[in-house]
């Protein structure tokens, strides 16, 4: 989290990184983190570090409030294993 000047918290931050990009592939948020963002909403922050341990190539993408600006659920091969 980050806090003003008065020591009040003022931004909710989760930190995701990733050695290649969001183009790559997705990132996820565990049902807690996702809990969490809709609560705070635009108070909370994504922060996802692509090429992360790359010093020339990362780059720092921030999407403010996910759970308010997520408009589907993608379900991926996984399911599979846990369907009825």
């Amino acid at each position: 989290f980050e806090t003003d000047g008065a020591g009040n918290t003022c931004r909710w931050v989760e930190v995701k990184a990733m050695t290649g990009t969001l183009h790559d592939r997705p990132i996820g948020m565990s049902h807690t983190q996702f809990d969490y963002a809709r609560e705070h909403r635009a108070a909370f922050w994504l922060y996802v570090v692509e090429r992360a341990g790359v010093p020339n190539e990362m780059k720092l993408v921030r999407i403010q409030d996910p759970a308010g600006m997520t408009r589907t659920f993608t379900f991926d091969p996984g399911w599979g294993a846990i369907a009825l």
